[in-house]
């Protein structure tokens, strides 16, 4: 909870200084006409040209702003920064873009069946993070995740008629936020869940780790310049990362919209990667 809060401070802090420093951009930019304009009169070539600039400026910055919100959003999650770990991990471009995955969950004891009954919505829509262990193995379903009606379960009507069930029972969620590490198969999956660990680890010696050590540099400085030098490293940090998110969600978002170009003039959605995934299973 602790983090969560320091992580959701530091992205409110960026996302303050990136609009700060939109907003004076736009600003000197609209004063550097003004004074043209007294000095040589209104031309349109100079008119033009700011206009031009001021649009693609508010087009970048509010990129970035989008992609400080996604990050606020993330970092307060039960699995901190997945969307962002996934977007990296070239899985989409950001939320609503990611790929969906089925995840297969046999329950084996009573008690793991009455909390998942427990944690599922009329909808049969997983409600809070929910989590059991399959033949000594840890098995993760999101919030968000969805109950398929198939095999034992697909004349389901209420939820609660899960508790009849013959143990031990194999159930499934259509889910796009299972953890990398809940994937099983091919060595390119493994790999995933080693670059997802990986990024994690990075994630976190970055905001919380790197500060701490460049605050504590001069061991003469008082408390006040402690806590200044690490909230200002922490806040450049949080904005690098936001940086990183806008770089690389862009070139997935294009790379997707290049990859369905054929078919669609707009950017490949979630429902088309899940075509595309199932259909390379």
């Amino acid at each position: 909870t602790v983090l969560r809060i320091f992580h959701a401070w530091c992205f409110i802090l960026a996302g303050t200084i990136i609009a700060g420093v939109g907003l004076s951009v736009l600003l000197s930019l609209f004063v550097s006409l003004y004074n043209q304009t007294q000095q040589d009169g209104t031309k349109f070539e100079s008119f033009f040209r700011t206009i031009t600039l001021a649009v693609l400026l508010v087009w970048l910055f509010s990129g970035v702003l989008q992609r400080t919100v996604w990050l606020f959003s993330d970092c307060r999650k039960e699995d901190m920064f997945l969307n962002y770990r996934r977007t990296l991990c070239c899985e989409g471009s950001g939320p609503g873009t990611f790929v969906s995955y089925k995840v297969s969950l046999t329950i084996n004891r009573d008690e793991d069946l009455q909390r998942l009954v427990d944690t599922l919505s009329d909808d049969f829509v997983v409600d809070r993070y929910f989590e059991a262990r399959t033949w000594g193995r840890l098995t993760r379903v999101q919030e968000g995740s969805r109950l398929l009606k198939a095999g034992r379960v697909a004349e389901l009507e209420k939820k609660d008629e899960l508790l009849a069930l013959e143990l031990p029972a194999t159930v499934e969620f259509r889910t796009s936020g299972v953890r990398p590490m809940d994937f099983d198969g091919s060595c390119m999956q493994r790999l995933r869940a080693w670059w997802d660990m990986l990024v994690q680890l990075l994630i976190y010696l970055s905001l919380d780790v790197g500060p701490f050590f460049y605050a504590s540099r001069d061991p003469t400085q008082g408390p006040a310049t402690w806590v200044y030098d690490y909230a200002t490293a922490a806040c450049v940090v949080a904005c690098g990362h936001v940086l990183v998110y806008y770089i690389w969600s862009s070139v997935m978002d294009y790379y997707s919209k290049i990859l369905y170009w054929p078919r669609s003039t707009g950017p490949a959605t979630a429902a088309e990667l899940d075509n595309l995934h199932n259909l390379m299973e």
